[in-house]
């Protein structure tokens, strides 16, 4: 029989590699949102590709690594709203703390409960289950960010009318059905491209682990 220490290496070697690629990934995540890489700007609009870092991160590793890099996701675009994106720059200047939650907290939500999503299918002996599972959870990314995003927008900027000084005029039912008709396009692109990548990438991580334990 092994000594401890000995036993002990296959878990510390499986902490390194998860701590290895939440670093990874969270460079990878942070080069993207300072880059044009996470970023296709449509007018005032910012289509954004971070998501599927964080999907990876929750799916592969796990809700806890989601939230860690849906935090650092917050981050960044709480970052943008200082100079680099005039949109964030102006709302910030608004309302500086409902912009705060609005960067940070629906992304913080969006990384956690990605991974939980997947949790279930993580547990199941069947390879089709798992699959299924890494692309659900790569949607859900996507899904929630702009559902969270847009229902914090509603709920500390809508009625600000330095943001929407128009809303008086044309109702709060017509305000909110312009914002969805102008995210709707935005957030299918995101969805389709973020469940395509994230539940590739996933699959494939998933599947080069499940090779090396054998």
């Amino acid at each position: 029989m092994g000594s401890v220490s000995e036993r002990n290496v296959p878990m510390k070697k499986l902490n390194l590699g998860r701590m290895t690629r939440l670093a990874i990934l969270a460079a990878l995540l942070i080069l993207m949102a300072f880059t044009p890489l996470g970023y296709l700007r449509i007018g005032l609009m910012s289509m954004t590709l971070l998501m599927i870092p964080v999907a990876v991160g929750a799916v592969v590793l796990s809700p806890t690594a989601g939230l860690v890099l849906g935090t650092i996701f917050g981050l960044t675009s709480l970052a943008q709203c200082f100079g680099m994106d005039p949109t964030g720059t102006f709302m910030m200047n608004v309302n500086p703390v409902g912009m705060t939650v609005l960067a940070l907290v629906p992304r913080m939500l969006m990384g956690w409960l990605c991974g939980m999503i997947y949790l279930p299918f993580g547990k199941s002996g069947k390879t089709a289950v798992r699959t299924t599972g890494t692309f659900v959870a790569s949607l859900s990314s996507a899904l929630l960010n702009t559902v969270l995003f847009m229902s914090t927008l509603v709920i500390f900027l809508l009625h600000n009318e330095t943001v929407f000084p128009n809303m008086p005029d044309y109702g709060f039912g017509t305000v909110i059905a312009v914002i969805v008709a102008m995210v709707g396009v935005q957030g299918l692109l995101e969805a389709l491209i973020t469940t395509a990548v994230g539940g590739a990438v996933s699959t494939a991580l998933l599947r080069y682990d499940k090779g090396v334990r054998k």
